[in-house]
């Protein structure tokens, strides 16, 4: 849920996210992956590749003094987090199956220190008025948005898709928390603003 924090007049705010980005050879190997993609699936927005992604937490509008208190608060609870090691796995979807509204890639690896981190990035941003997300986290690497097919996309057509695409990289090592700023009707939208170095405070 956006910070409802009130405001004096009209405040400067960006719009923010918490997230783990993609490794390098991850990243670039994913973008040769779209444009099979894109050419066996209809949807009307693809991701630029430098915007991929796992979110850990969306912040919305957030007025600037909010933004610097999140700063210091992920500073803190990544300093006393390990890093630790995700890989990518399958296709997927969200929304209506024939129609979905999301297309994404797995995410697979060491999940349990992800959604303890998740978790901690949570707990740390709700005293600035940022609520808990409902229901279980879901990692993920969204790829494409809106299907626009001509008909229904079957699952058949999803299993053929992942099949002509080149396997999946190697694991990377996460070792960091990106904050981002998104620029709407920009490409690419996001923009890394500042990263907290995973256990730094154990060196």
């Amino acid at each position: 849920m956006v910070n409802k924090a009130k405001r004096s007049g009209r405040m400067s705010s960006d719009r923010l996210f918490l997230a783990v980005a993609i490794g390098r050879e991850q990243r670039e190997q994913i973008e040769r992956n779209m444009e099979i993609l894109q050419r066996a699936l209809t949807f009307q927005k693809w991701v630029q590749p430098d915007d991929l992604h796992v979110t850990l937490k969306f912040l919305g509008d957030t007025p600037l003094d909010t933004a610097e208190q999140v700063k210091a608060a992920t500073r803190k609870l990544a300093a006393g987090h390990t890093p630790f090691s995700l890989s990518l796995q399958g296709l997927g979807t969200f929304g209506r199956s024939a129609s979905p509204s999301i297309l994404w890639l797995g995410v697979s690896g060491d999940l349990t220190a992800l959604g303890e981190l998740q978790s901690q990035v949570e707990h740390s941003v709700e005293p600035f008025g940022f609520t808990r997300e409902d229901g279980t986290y879901s990692p993920h690497v969204t790829l494409a948005r809106r299907f626009q097919g001509a008909s229904a996309l079957l699952p058949s057509a999803l299993r053929a898709a992942e099949q002509a695409i080149e396997p999946l990289p190697a694991p990377w090592t996460v070792d960091r928390i990106v904050l981002y700023r998104s620029h709407l009707h920009k490409k690419p939208m996001y923009e890394a603003i500042d990263h907290f170095d995973l256990g730094s405070g154990n060196r």
